[in-house]
């Protein structure tokens, strides 16, 4: 832990900062902080911690020893990039719409099956991984705060929900892909965006629902029985998918070229969604009624 000075970052407010580094998380994970910040050592905390230690693990896997320092670890396979042309990646993609994994077998299932299948094929894995910008882990961090410490939940449906987003997205695509001289072509643009609707809608109910927001969720499949879950929730738990992206990617077993298109294109979301924060996000959750709580803490 660091102090910092007048040398630190101009755009901290004076007084005690602290640069905090998160054990077991990389650097890109540092944060200068200030005493508001900073909480102690209660048992509350301790599982705020080990949800904030999970999540940088599924986002960033540690590197193999013979790996090289690439974004992207190829163990066991070259790294010549872009073989091929690009409309040759759209037809590998499709594991990606189909969104077809078990969910509920948990975070570990992709290396688990690797061992599984032998040292050989295991060798064989692409580690996958993305940088989630600061101001997002920040939204992540306060999102978990106002759902299991404050007891609020985000109103729903949301507006914009997360397939508007996702189509938001798409149309931003198009418009800006001459102006920004992009090779993003239409074809590979829908296989993926697609793919993070259905990853998206059965993920929601199995990984990305805290204890607390289990029984609205009961609620919403109740009023909405025939609706997609992307069609009912926004950017907050949108972006919580993010955080497990990495490990759900990787049961995917795409090839290199398909997870370098992938992550060049969710790299590019995450942007989006900085862009348009205040657009996404709500400035204000909810408190549930007193029968609300009553329930949801029994669950």
């Amino acid at each position: 832990m660091e102090i910092w000075d007048k040398s630190g970052p101009e755009n901290l407010e004076s007084g005690p900062h602290y640069l905090v580094h998160y054990k077991g998380w990389k650097q890109t994970w540092d944060e200068w902080l200030d005493d508001s910040r900073i909480l102690k050592f209660t048992e509350e905390n301790l599982v705020k911690q080990k949800y904030l230690k999970q999540a940088a693990i599924s986002s960033n896997k540690k590197k193999s020893p013979t790996s090289t320092p690439t974004t992207l670890l190829t163990p066991g396979i070259s790294n010549k990039k872009n073989q091929g042309s690009t409309s040759s990646v759209a037809p590998r993609l499709k594991s990606v719409a189909d969104g077809d994994l078990d969910f509920h077998r948990g975070r570990k299932r992709g290396r688990e099956s690797a061992v599984e299948k032998g040292e050989g094929e295991a060798s064989k894995k692409i580690e996958f991984k993305f940088t989630v910008p600061n101001v997002l882990k920040v939204k992540l961090i306060d999102d978990w705060e106002f759902v299991t410490k404050e007891k609020l939940l985000v109103e729903l449906p949301r507006s914009p929900t997360v397939s508007q987003i996702i189509d938001q997205y798409n149309v931003y695509l198009l418009e800006n892909a001459e102006k920004r001289k992009s090779r993003k072509n239409e074809e590979i643009s829908k296989e993926i965006l697609v793919g993070l609707k259905n990853y998206f809608d059965k993920a929601l109910g199995a990984i990305l629902l805290y204890r607390f927001e289990r029984y609205q969720y009961q609620e919403i499949l109740q009023l909405y029985p025939d609706t997609k879950m992307s069609d009912i929730y926004g950017a907050e738990h949108l972006l919580r998918l993010f955080v497990q992206l990495p490990a759900l990617v990787t049961q995917a077993n795409m090839d290199e070229d398909s997870l370098l298109v992938l992550k060049d294109y969710l790299g590019d979301f995450l942007k989006y969604l900085q862009k348009n924060l205040p657009n996404f996000f709500v400035e204000k959750y909810n408190t549930p009624s007193p029968s609300y709580v009553s329930v949801a803490k029994a669950i």
